[in-house]
């Protein structure tokens, strides 16, 4: 399996993983997904730390990082992990070459930001695509370090072919509503402080 294909099917199978009432065994993952691309143990030996990354054809990484705790029996059992830079369905991309800003400066300083861990109170992402299309790139990023699962959405609009009055480069960081497939604006580039 190549690595970008075995990291996709890790970052799909991660969350049915950890939500699993008893755990997902290393074992498990190890014999389908293989060798990971780096291991470490806790100095106490309780806790283990898989990391599987590849890059695509375009030099974007992709990593999956695993972490287990050692249970009564002495199996390592999952219990978080993240998944970082996979596309995503919940925006389609355009091409840099055909993609001419619309953002003014003043488009992007009027965005709201929400709240940093849930995006609550910030733009919606279905407003800012009928504003100004779909974004050259756009990244999904699951995790869950206890607290159940977080989505972050990644998009950025870039341009080399925009007159002076517009922004060349855009980037917005969304997090998936918990109550709705809503995703709300955490984070914004060029920011407003």
């Amino acid at each position: 399996m190549k690595p970008e294909e075995q990291s996709r099917q890790l970052a799909e199978n991660m969350k049915k993983w950890i939500e699993e009432k008893n755990g997902t065994d290393i074992k498990t993952i190890l014999k389908k997904y293989g060798k990971a691309s780096n291991a470490t143990i806790s100095d106490s030996s309780d806790h283990l730390y898989l990391e599987y990354k590849s890059k695509d054809s375009t030099y974007s990484s992709k990593n999956v990082s695993l972490s287990f705790k050692k249970q009564y029996d002495g199996k390592f059992v999952l219990t978080s992990g993240s998944a970082y830079g996979f596309e995503t369905d919940v925006v389609k991309t355009t091409s840099e070459d055909s993609y001419k800003s619309t953002w003014t400066r003043s488009d992007v300083d009027s965005l709201k930001k929400g709240d940093s861990s849930t995006g609550e109170g910030g733009a919606n992402l279905k407003d800012i695509i009928k504003k100004h299309g779909n974004p050259t790139e756009a990244s999904a990023t699951i995790s869950n370090y206890g607290e159940g699962f977080k989505e972050t959405l990644d998009l950025t609009y870039n341009s080399s072919d925009s007159d002076s009055s517009k922004e060349n480069y855009v980037a917005l960081e969304f997090i998936k509503a918990e109550d709705s497939d809503d995703y709300l604006l955490s984070y914004k580039y060029p920011n407003d402080n």
